[in-house]
């Protein structure tokens, strides 16, 4: 029963425009920075510390970094809208002709992404982008 929820929840996020999805996100996040203080307080307690940063500003980084979690978190959700006709618009391949010569040499490739934004999409990426 709890797949089909889920299921229906990604296939209702998935018709959604993307720019909902993100304030959706963002929403989700903000809610996320009320509800778990705890891990809100040792984020903000760290950030002071190893950023030397003050408590305030702390703060706005955590929240900030809450919302980017939520959005992260539709994202996933948004996963299966993405097809070759609008990869390009969410993903952009820097320096392609690299990796285009880095396969041509059939040795097989490696790649290394930043855990920022949405990597996580950058698997299905390679894939819409055509690349096997």
């Amino acid at each position: 029963m709890l797949y089909w929820v889920y299921r229906g929840i990604v296939k209702t996020v998935s018709l959604l425009p993307y720019s909902l999805v993100l304030a959706i996100g963002r929403m989700l996040g903000v809610l996320y920075y009320l509800l778990i203080k705890k891990q809100v307080n040792l984020a903000r307690d760290a950030i002071c510390r190893h950023l030397m940063v003050s408590r305030e500003k702390a703060g706005e980084i955590t929240k900030a970094m809450c919302r980017n979690i939520g959005m992260t978190f539709m994202e996933i959700l948004y996963m299966p809208a993405l097809n070759p006709a609008n990869i390009r618009r969410f993903v952009k391949l820097e320096r392609e002709d690299l990796l285009r010569e880095a396969i041509a040499e059939k040795k097989g490739v490696v790649m290394l992404a930043i855990h920022m934004d949405n990597w996580e999409w950058l698997g299905a990426a390679l894939s819409l982008y055509g690349y096997p």
